[in-house]
């Protein structure tokens, strides 16, 4: 004897969607913290410059094994 349970109405989220992950966000700046951390990171990395090789190391020989 099973008995089927009403299934809950899907609700509609009316808090602003996170930009970054599309999650509802509760923050008032429109997304999350660390959604925004992240995205700030990924920028700033496309941004620096390649690192140059340190010209002390690459004139000092390397030993052999």
């Amino acid at each position: 004897m099973s008995e089927k349970k009403p299934v809950p109405p899907s609700t509609v989220s009316q808090r602003p969607r996170c930009p970054v992950c599309g999650q509802p966000t509760y923050s008032r700046g429109g997304a999350h913290p660390q959604c925004m951390r992240a995205s700030n990171d990924r920028l700033l990395r496309a941004a620096m410059p390649p690192p140059t090789p340190d010209p002390v190391s690459a004139a000092r020989p390397v030993p052999p094994p």
